[in-house]
């Protein structure tokens, strides 16, 4: 492994991340662009290859705040932690969400989210998120998604 972060590249290189997402949670690059516009993100490369993208979005800057969040200027929402499907099981979802972590925590003092059953649960509660209400058949994923928040200051 030689990973390497970057906090700027071209969006239109960007959109393999949405395949990785059920159909009705993909942006499209339009969509994308100006989700990104203002979000905390970051790419994470391996030997100069893509391989994770994670971003955030102040909540109290979004038209839409996510079910369950606050409109609070001190936390953010990330909306994704996500290792291409080639890249998975190799512990780079831990280092990418540490990354993420370290850079907004000077910020804000919390992180909303929702994460899907499974490894994405799993991770943000190895960084000491709390879980809340569960979201049935989010987005029409027929997958139960909760809600996290993830405390970066005691």
């Amino acid at each position: 492994m030689l990973i390497t972060f970057r906090f700027n590249y071209a969006i239109s290189r960007t959109m393999a991340f949405e395949k990785e997402y059920h159909r009705n949670l993909r942006f499209t690059l339009r969509e994308k662009r100006q989700l990104l516009k203002g979000a905390i993100t970051i790419w994470m490369f391996d030997r100069g290859k893509i391989v994770g993208e994670s971003c955030g979005v102040l909540l109290n800057r979004l038209a839409d705040i996510p079910e369950g969040c606050p409109r609070d200027p001190k936390s953010i929402y990330c909306y994704s932690t996500t290792i291409l499907s080639n890249y998975q099981g190799r512990g780079y979802g831990k280092i990418l969400k540490a990354v993420f972590i370290g850079r907004v925590a000077r910020d804000f003092h919390k992180i909303y989210g929702h994460a899907r059953p499974g490894a994405s649960q799993a991770l943000n509660k190895s960084f000491g998120a709390h879980f809340g209400t569960t979201y049935r058949d989010w987005y029409g994923t027929s997958e139960d998604y909760r809600l996290y928040v993830l405390p970066l200051h005691d």
